[in-house]
């Protein structure tokens, strides 16, 4: 095979690439299309000196054996634990994920089955009138903020499953438990390096051309095999010639120095001044008091003092990139439909935006693992 051809240089991309050299695959030239200036994707985490996650925190987690040994080669690691303090009106405050401790200050004590304590359980399976407390002071209210009109009661019961709550009566708990919960020791900048370092190693020839759009060169790439990592539906109109569009939650990213420049409200500024006092990653703010979802203090990650802050949004706003798709039915529906005639025509779709789907990291590495399993050669695309 002399030539490959890519569209991003993310984890999914690289993990892809890396995945079908290990397999034996060999090429003499690849070329990556990347439209940031930077590879990585939305894990880069450099920036004019200073580092931290850029486009949102990304929280290594996994159950994957095979995940864990796959980005060891790239990086140590150092566990974290991840916790957020959520802030809806009426000063009902909480972490996330949230325990009992903090409903019996607004509730009282709660009762409950012996079977049901010292516990972590999704939000949907407390009893009542626990889970409508946890959930509609809490949970409603941040995710209808991400979320907007898409909210429905399909998402409700995606997010009520994927909540953890703690009946143990403790404080807070870290958000994930999987195996390893950690970040990379040198950052996911030196990570991204280290996997195309990597791939320089078995390949000739290796172009990153910066700044540029893939599907603005598909005439070059037909005819040649073609892994592809950005958004579905504009690829499927690209190569199909059929206007036909998928919603994504976009997300904007602003930085600020100071904890008194995040908000002018005296009510946000003063719990974000209240999370500033306690052991805690993230700010998340459930009210619409600040078009804001959430904050990090990026310092809190042992990295540099940066507080980054969340602004999503369901149509395009400046400086905004598409982070999540819509789980919805009729969405995805329609999404497997693209992806079903963009497979026949050769092109092999990796990562959350390609494949319409909600993934985790770990789960874009696995997906780039197992294609390169089941792959005996390479489609080719052929427009």
């Amino acid at each position: 095979m002399k030539r490959l051809f890519v569209g991003g240089t993310g984890l999914a991309a690289l993990s892809t690439v890396i995945s079908l050299l290990d397999r034996g695959f060999r090429f003499e030239e690849i070329t990556f299309f990347e439209k940031r200036n930077h590879p990585g994707g939305n894990v880069w985490d450099f920036d004019r000196g200073k580092k931290y996650h850029r486009y949102g925190v990304h929280i290594f987690h996994t159950n994957s054996p095979e995940v864990i040994k796959f980005v060891s080669r790239f990086s140590s690691f150092y566990s974290i634990s991840y916790n957020a303090y959520t802030v809806t009106e009426n000063d009902i405050c909480s972490f996330i994920p949230s325990s009992l401790f903090w409903v019996r200050l607004y509730l009282g004590e709660i009762e409950l089955e012996e079977e049901l304590l010292n516990r972590k359980i999704p939000v949907g399976n407390l009893p009542e009138p626990l889970k409508s407390f946890v959930y509609e002071n809490w949970y409603a209210p941040y995710s209808k903020k991400v979320w907007g009109d898409y909210w429905d009661e399909e998402m409700v019961k995606t997010v009520a499953s994927r909540v953890p709550f703690f009946t143990d009566w403790k404080r807070y708990h870290s958000y994930f438990d999987d195996k390893m919960v950690a970040l990379p020791v040198d950052g996911y900048w030196k990570m991204i390096i280290r996997m195309i370092d990597y791939i320089r190693n078995y390949v000739p020839v290796v172009n990153i051309v910066y700044s540029e759009d893939v599907l603005d060169h598909l005439n070059d790439i037909k005819n040649n095999p073609f892994i592809y990592t950005g958004d579905l539906d504009r690829l499927y109109q690209r190569v199909t010639g059929k206007e036909e569009h998928l919603p994504y939650i976009h997300l904007r990213i602003e930085t600020r120095e100071k904890l008194e420049d995040i908000s002018s409200d005296p009510y946000v500024l003063r719990k974000l001044k209240e999370w500033s006092t306690l052991e805690s990653i993230g700010f998340h703010l459930s009210s619409d008091r600040e078009p804001f979802t959430r904050v990090i203090d990026h310092s809190r990650l042992n990295l540099d003092r940066v507080y980054t802050i969340e602004y999503p949004s369901q149509h395009p706003q400046e400086n905004s990139f598409k982070a999540y798709p819509i789980n919805k039915k009729t969405y995805r529906e329609k999404a497997a439909s693209m992806k079903n005639e963009l497979g026949r025509r050769g092109i092999i779709l990796v990562g959350r935006l390609a494949t319409y789907n909600y993934y985790n990291m770990d789960q874009v590495i696995a997906q780039g693992i197992n294609i390169a399993k089941k792959l005996n050669e390479l489609p080719v695309f052929t427009g």
